[in-house]
């Protein structure tokens, strides 16, 4: 049987894992669910801000979304960072 990563501490999964522009280290880690939930609700063109104030009930993909806002995305075209 494959050993799989552990995940960091403080996260669930590392099924999907989010980068920042430039920069090779990940900043965050989900399951697919998700993930699919993240790039379902930015298809529309809204910015990162925007798309945090829309998921309410994925406390995973919250705390994604939240570092994404914590290094300065905030402002960027979500569908762009999340395909």
């Amino acid at each position: 049987m494959p050993k799989y990563p552990k995940p960091p501490k403080g996260w669930w999964s590392c099924d999907t894992v989010y980068f920042i522009p430039k920069r090779k280290r990940p900043i965050a880690y989900s399951t697919v669910g998700a993930s699919r939930l993240i790039v379902a609700l930015s298809e529309d063109g809204c910015t990162v801000n925007e798309l945090r104030k829309k998921i309410t009930y994925d406390e995973e993909a919250q705390k994604v979304i939240d570092q994404y806002i914590k290094y300065g995305y905030g402002e960027y075209q979500a569908n762009r960072l999340f395909r």
